[in-house]
């Protein structure tokens, strides 16, 4: 698999370094492609864990909220990543948003590339 994002989906992010976080995040719909993306490719990269948040009016807002998987002693990298990624979609799935403006930022097991960088 090549560890990238496609570009399509990286224009449907948003870019956290106005507010000074070097992160990317999603909508829920987003995010969850973007796990489905990363599920299809052989388990590749994880997804360590995540932080949520609430961008209105232009001010992007933690909220507190987050997630993580760390990996077991008895598991292989492959066994982790799935693991990780069906966590995660779980997170995101469950999450109750009570706004549309709730994003999702993702913390990757592996270096991820995005599209648009060389």
């Amino acid at each position: 698999m090549s560890k990238k994002i496609p570009k399509d989906l990286i224009k449907k992010s948003i870019d956290l370094s106005k507010w000074g976080i070097n992160e990317r995040a999603w909508d829920k719909k987003r995010s969850l492609e973007l796990l489905e993306i990363l599920l299809r490719n052989n388990y590749e990269i994880g997804v360590s864990g995540g932080d949520v948040y609430c961008l209105e009016n232009d001010e992007l807002k933690t909220l507190y909220e987050n997630w993580f998987c760390d990996p077991r002693s008895n598991e292989t990298i492959k066994e982790y990543n799935l693991r990780s990624l069906l966590e995660a979609k779980r997170y995101i799935e469950n999450y109750n948003i009570k706004k549309n403006n709730i994003i999702f930022s993702f913390v990757f097991s592996d270096y991820l590339l995005f599209e648009d960088e060389k």
